[in-house]
């Protein structure tokens, strides 16, 4: 039975992996209005979503297409499968990311299948899913591991990281209002910025 379980697991994972390797090539379903923009202007996200910023996308597919800045990606309580090896389902509680997103990058969520059958239902032997995030350049190649939401603060830090970097782009005496003047008075120039500080 364990021989069974663990080429049954092998099976499962890279029958993910391949999947995911498969999602840099499909076309994403863009979670934005307007025309589609290339793919160097957004950024992508694949994997087993149930929401991004609080809409329901779990019909939608597992490739989106989003703009750049921070999205709060929520994956589904349940994760399962049936197949002809056999059925699972796993429960893997509130997972969600808060990601700060950058346009032609690409974050995916894994799934990797424990071996076991204490923590999951069904007639396949599954001990349960590591669950992981990784930033990706537009190759394909591995940036940085992602940490999921551990509390309000990660999703506070996210949000004020991408105001800072929108503000309103008026012209002001020929200049973009949105960059910081080279002279900052006084009581701006101790304001501590987030995420690093702004960029001159």
């Amino acid at each position: 039975m364990t021989r069974i379980a663990s080429t049954f697991a092998l099976a499962a994972v890279l029958t993910i992996a391949f999947a995911t390797c498969r999602h840099f090539q499909y076309d994403a379903h863009p979670l934005y209005e307007g025309e589609v923009l290339p793919a160097a202007e957004v950024a992508k996200l694949s994997g087993p979503i149930a929401k991004v910023d609080g809409v329901d996308v779990s019909h939608m597919g597992s490739l989106f297409a989003l703009l750049p800045g921070c999205h709060i990606v929520e994956l589904p309580t349940q994760l399962g499968e049936g197949t002809s090896s056999g059925a699972w389902s796993v429960n893997i509680g509130h997972v969600s990311y808060a990601l700060a997103m950058k346009a032609g990058r690409l974050y995916v969520i894994d799934t990797e299948l424990q071996a076991g059958s204490s923590a999951s239902t069904g007639n396949a032997s599954v001990g349960g899913v590591k669950v992981t995030a990784t930033e990706r350049d537009a190759d394909g190649k591995a940036i940085a591991k992602l940490s999921r939401v551990h509390n309000k603060r990660d999703i506070e830090s996210c949000r004020a990281a991408d105001a800072s970097l929108h503000v309103p782009s008026t012209k002001t005496q020929g200049r973009d209002a949105s960059i910081a003047p080279r002279d900052p008075p006084p009581a701006a120039a101790q304001t501590s910025a987030i995420d690093g500080g702004a960029q001159p």
